[in-house]
């Protein structure tokens, strides 16, 4: 009998337990995984499922591809979401809704929330204009995040919590398992509306150009493959998409 399913009966767990070590050094009997997950939480989800690997510092970046675009290098300071920190002192000192990611502005001052970091990333640092470079361009590019971002990624990780991520989040904050799979019901509608919308031929979700649009999808549609929802092959417009993102030196730096 494996220590595994010992820890199982012996606790009466409803699902396999996942063992973490931190270690100096790569192992050698292991692979370092080959698909960085959006979010930490991620890895945890495919260990479980009986995958072993190991990760290194860079697979851990909460919000790398915005950064990469614009060659930036942020100093960074890791928050353990995993054991709850971005939920305690000392960071909700800073943060005290207990999100992340957050940015801390050299006045000291604290932003939050992904789009609003993001636009001010592309405003202050040098590169290509992720928002676009004139009115309409900006105001689709916003259109489409927030589309996005309500249609797709807010039922996506809300039934995340509320089903495969229950045990880590149901301590944390409101969860609703009874609505989980509505909810990804709901996120998959997104998806096929925007198959839809992308029959036209555009290249990128907001029209001609990467933009947000394009990176808050992306990341959220590879997590949402690590957790129980993935990308239905038939949304050949959006399946296309992510192909050729996926091939952006930003996405795989």
């Amino acid at each position: 009998m494996s220590a595994a399913t010992q820890l199982v009966e012996l606790l009466e767990l409803e699902r396999h337990p996942v063992a973490v070590a931190f270690l100096d050094t790569p192992p050698e009997d292991l692979p370092r995984t080959e698909q960085m997950a959006a979010a930490g939480c991620g890895y945890w989800k495919r260990a479980a499922d009986g995958e072993a690997f190991y990760t290194e510092a860079t697979d851990h970046y909460g919000c790398p591809i915005g950064a990469h675009t614009h060659g930036i290098d942020l100093p960074k300071e890791d928050i353990d979401l995993m054991a709850g920190e971005n939920r305690q002192a000392p960071y909700t000192t800073k943060n005290p809704a207990g999100q992340l990611p957050a940015l801390e502005l050299d006045d000291g001052s604290i932003l939050t929330e992904i789009t609003a970091i993001c636009e001010y990333l592309d405003e202050t640092q040098p590169g290509d204009r992720l928002m676009g470079d004139t009115p309409e361009a900006r105001a689709q590019n916003r259109r489409w995040t927030r589309w996005g971002d309500l249609k797709i990624v807010e039922p996506l990780t809300t039934a995340f919590r509320a089903a495969e991520g229950l045990p880590m989040f149901q301590d944390r904050m409101r969860c609703l398992p009874e609505a989980a799979d509505g909810l990804k019901a709901c996120a998959q509608d997104g998806l096929v509306f925007l198959d839809e919308q992308m029959a036209d031929g555009r290249e990128f979700v907001a029209g001609k150009a990467f933009g947000l649009a394009d990176i808050l999808l992306f990341c959220f549609l590879a997590f949402g493959s690590q957790v129980g929802q993935p990308l239905n092959p038939d949304l050949k417009h959006i399946g296309n998409w992510y192909a050729r993102v996926s091939q952006r030196p930003s996405v795989s730096a």
